[in-house]
């Protein structure tokens, strides 16, 4: 990711009334090798319903779980 990406990502992030994470339950507990935001910077989360019950509890978000779809 370069550093032009990253900062429209936060510029975008700035004039957004809220804003949403997607990831899927395998992205939960990993580390990245960039951070552009924090938990802390959305409104809620939406994940899938394999997610761990205490992974999730444990979010500072609500999280939104769906169910997967194969």
């Amino acid at each position: 990711m370069s550093s032009y990406q990253v900062e429209l990502k936060r510029k975008m992030k700035s004039i957004a009334a809220q804003a949403f994470f997607v990831a899927d339950s395998s992205k939960f507990g990993r580390e990245a090798l960039f951070k552009v935001f924090g938990f802390e910077d959305f409104t809620a989360g939406i994940t899938d319903d394999t997610l761990d019950p205490i992974r999730a509890a444990a979010c500072p978000v609500p999280l939104i779980r769906v169910a997967a779809q194969i």
